[in-house]
């Protein structure tokens, strides 16, 4: 409930508690406890003492979910993408290494709870650092003041819940939460495709018509053409058109697997010729 908590005020609110140490957490009850069936009590996190807050601008808080997505699918070219959106490399920081280091770690620390990553062995940390030791030593990042109280926020909870639960596993957590945050930006690039279709659909509604006008004029003899190249224009005009009706036309079809997909459908199979 803490992950699930601080993760939707950060990255859907941006605005988070910057000091929740376990003073200034407490659990309301909000029913007393079913005599019945003997059920908990239904309950609620209550946060106290907001004198040390955070805000995550609008940027940062999209690269933090490019930064959260990238974790939760162990996409290291995307961890990189989003340490450069968040401005947090130095100038000449080494891109290759980095994502590199990011592949490693995935491999050799992801999915593991704080239990074992506390226990691990010291050999495979030294290997760690001796295969990167120019990155290491080099600590190519920089630090923005709003993601040092984040950084502090997520220390502080992480011991909290490791406290709560010596086998609480964070990446279970962030990877559904990632799952969420692609769902999100999916359909947000769905909505963005379709409304583009609608524009592309308005100018080939009214082609017909104008195309009718042109024509109209070309049989009274009211258009005159003087370029002795207008043939080659016109035929790669008709050209255009009809590969810009191609593309509309895979487009829909591609776009509608996707929502199909989205929804639980599968995927309609289609033969098409085009």
């Amino acid at each position: 409930r803490i992950t699930r908590g601080f993760l939707a005020c950060a990255l859907d609110h941006g605005f988070f508690h910057a000091d929740p140490h376990p003073g200034n957490l407490f659990v309301q009850p909000i029913f007393g406890e079913d005599k019945a069936t003997g059920s908990p009590p239904e309950w609620d996190l209550t946060f106290v003492d907001f004198g040390m807050v955070g805000k995550v601008p609008a940027k940062l808080r999209h690269s933090l979910r490019e930064l959260v997505i990238a974790v939760g699918t162990q996409d290291a070219a995307r961890v990189v993408k989003a340490y450069q959106s968040m401005n947090v490399l130095l100038p000449g920081a080494d891109v290759d290494a980095i994502m590199r280091a990011s592949s490693q770690a995935f491999e050799r620390f992801w999915g593991k709870n704080m239990t074992e990553l506390t226990s691990v062995n010291l050999e495979d940390i030294q290997d760690f650092v001796d295969e990167f030791r120019d990155l290491v030593y080099e600590l190519p990042f920089q630090i923005p003041q709003d993601i040092i109280f984040l950084a502090r926020c997520v220390g502080i909870l992480s011991g909290m819940c490791t406290g709560l639960d010596p086998q609480f596993n964070l990446w279970s957590h962030l990877a559904p939460f990632a799952r969420k945050l692609i769902s999100e930006e999916t359909r947000s690039s769905a909505q963005s495709l379709f409304g583009e279709f609608e524009t592309m659909a308005r100018i080939l509604l009214t082609m017909p018509k104008r195309l009718d006008g042109v024509l109209t004029k070309i049989e009274r003899g009211e258009v005159i053409i003087n370029n002795r190249d207008s043939n080659l224009q016109l035929a790669r005009i008709e050209k255009a058109i009809h590969l810009l009706i191609r593309v509309i036309l895979l487009s829909t079809l591609v776009l509608s697997g996707m929502v199909f997909y989205q929804n639980g459908l599968g995927i309609l199979p289609l033969a098409v010729s085009i």
